[in-house]
């Protein structure tokens, strides 16, 4: 099969994903890419892919996580 004809039986939410570097999701969390392996190592569940030993991140994936850990502010214990 030629790569061209592969191109285009990959449907089309494979063929559009974009896959982050563990670099670009340290720069969106704001951490050193040390950080970002070693949360990996520790089981925090933030989603990544290994494909031969190579990390890699589906930006929806990492967006969806970052989103889901935000916390809603506390109500402070106080009226106005």
């Amino acid at each position: 099969m030629k790569d061209n004809e592969r191109e285009r039986r990959k449907p089309e939410s494979i063929a559009n994903l974009r896959l982050l570097t563990p670099k670009e999701v340290a720069e969106i969390l704001a951490v050193k890419p040390g950080t970002l392996y070693a949360w990996i190592s520790k089981g925090v569940n933030i989603p990544h892919l290994k494909i031969q030993g190579v990390v890699r991140f589906e930006q929806p994936a990492v967006m969806d996580w970052l989103e889901s850990k935000k916390t809603a502010r506390k109500k402070r214990n106080f009226e106005l």
